[in-house]
């Protein structure tokens, strides 16, 4: 059996979708700022947190941002690529 995939390098992406589970709304930021447009940790229109239960404090999405960033700042040695099954 063959299973379709969608292979995206890490330095390609760009701009993530992030979408509040409570309210639906979709916000797309760059990766670059992910660090700075939540950093109350909530969604900007309900208030819903996007925080871990886990680690209450932490900025999850600015830490994704921070090391996507950094894992791009090393693409020179080797590349990430991300596989998404399509079935």
């Amino acid at each position: 059996m063959s299973e379709r995939l969608l292979r995206v390098l890490l330095s390609e992406i760009k701009t993530l979708r992030i979408v509040c589970q409570k309210c639906k709304t979709v916000v797309e930021v760059p990766v670059e700022k992910l660090d700075t447009k939540f950093t109350n940790g909530a969604c900007r229109f309900c208030g819903e947190t996007f925080r871990s239960e886990a680690i209450p404090d932490s900025d999850l999405l600015g830490k994704l941002g921070n090391t996507l960033t950094l894992l791009r700042s090393i693409e020179n040695h080797v590349q990430i690529e991300i596989s998404i099954p399509l079935d």
